[in-house]
């Protein structure tokens, strides 16, 4: 439990469930390439090795006290193993240097059997990561995440963002048949992991509302993304959570119909919008600006920030949760974590403590004396 906290994540989850008292509500950061700023360790020293991988989220989940642990599974590996090359990239996520399908209308090198085998590096590194950290911090925090791409974003590994974005119209029936492939990859590295007890978060990139048009995004992303959540809810009755990047204002209804739990909203996204159009579909999450707010804002920005999104959302009907508009950036000053920690805590304590019939915007508006 840490140190500022009377609860531990899963305590809390468990209370709420059970409509009990907490000492706050949940906060979420999305921490995956630069959790190892903490420890002035580049993405690139600890990406490839499972003990310090573990050792790293681990630190940065008992140093922030955050709700949620994770561990990203790192599509970009699944390239290789379809005959595919990479960028190796120091500090973030490797891109495709030269993608295995180079013919969309061949997709024979793609063979499902080759996921989750003993071939499949992505798969044996992320198993043991996922173990090394249910033993650690499972007992506080519950399941653990599996952050994946979804099916559009890891079609465009697979043949090319341009490539697979040019076939929506000169080969859409390939596209459907590669995006369900990717799909596929997806319930069958889920299932294996809801298993033995995670949680699902998938991020599709690519699907943004700014790359898809709304009429793409309903033909080549809901469709798939529907499928997978379908089929993963057949393994486990843990909540999905589902993030797009950039301006997805358009396709939020659809994105609350694929039938996950929770969406979390990029701050691009006028969070008082997403409410009143999908708050009482689905659970938010968001969306304090990661880059100009948490990276590079000074601790008023930081504080005013999250004071906004909770007077924006608390009302959300069916609940929200403060968290990044997306992943926080590499390079974030210590002190901007801290800062968002410290003002998340007050908020949520104020969201957790205040009558309903108490609480408004203005409950949010200043610093607990």
């Amino acid at each position: 439990m840490h140190k500022d906290d009377q609860m531990t994540p899963l305590e809390r989850k468990k209370a709420l469930a059970r409509g009990e008292k907490v000492d706050r509500m949940p906060i979420v950061m999305a921490y995956g390439c630069a959790a190892g700023d903490l420890l002035r360790l580049k993405y690139s020293q600890w990406r490839e090795n499972p003990e310090l991988r573990a050792k790293v989220i681990i630190h940065a989940y008992r140093e922030l006290g955050y709700d949620s642990v994770s561990t990203q599974y790192d599509t970009d590996a699944l390239v290789g193993l379809f005959g595919g090359e990479l960028f190796i990239s120091e500090i973030g996520p490797n891109s495709v240097k030269r993608a295995p399908v180079s013919d969309i209308n061949d997709l024979s090198g793609l063979d499902l059997e080759l996921v989750c085998s003993e071939q499949d590096y992505t798969f044996q590194h992320t198993y043991e990561v996922f173990h090394r950290l249910q033993d650690a911090v499972g007992a506080e925090v519950g399941s653990i995440g599996i952050g994946i791409e979804g099916p559009f974003t890891l079609a465009a590994r697979l043949a090319g963002a341009e490539s697979l974005l040019r076939a929506i119209y000169r080969a859409p029936e390939q596209v459907h048949k590669l995006v369900k492939f990717a799909a596929d990859v997806l319930v069958k590295v889920h299932t294996r992991f809801l298993k033995e007890g995670s949680s699902v978060a998938m991020m599709d990139p690519v699907a943004s509302g700014t790359i898809l048009s709304q009429e793409a995004f309903k033909m080549f992303s809901k469709p798939y993304t529907t499928y997978v959540f379908d089929e993963v809810k057949k393994s486990s009755p843990n909540a999905i959570a589902y993030h797009i990047c950039g301006n997805t204002t358009k396709n939020l209804g659809d994105m609350a119909e694929t039938g996950c739990n929770g969406i979390s909203i990029d701050n691009v996204v006028d969070l008082e919008i997403a409410k009143k159009t999908i708050g009482d579909k689905v659970h938010l999450v968001g969306n304090l600006p990661p880059v100009d707010v948490l990276q590079f804002g000074t601790p008023e920005a930081i504080d005013e920030g999250i004071r906004l999104c909770y007077r924006k959302a608390y009302d959300s009907p069916k609940g929200f949760t403060l968290g990044t508009g997306c992943a926080v950036p590499v390079g974030t000053p210590d002190e901007n974590l801290y800062q968002y920690m410290k003002t998340a805590r007050e908020c949520a304590r104020i969201q957790a403590n205040t009558p309903v019939s108490r609480l408004s915007v203005d409950s949010f508006n200043e610093k607990t004396k």
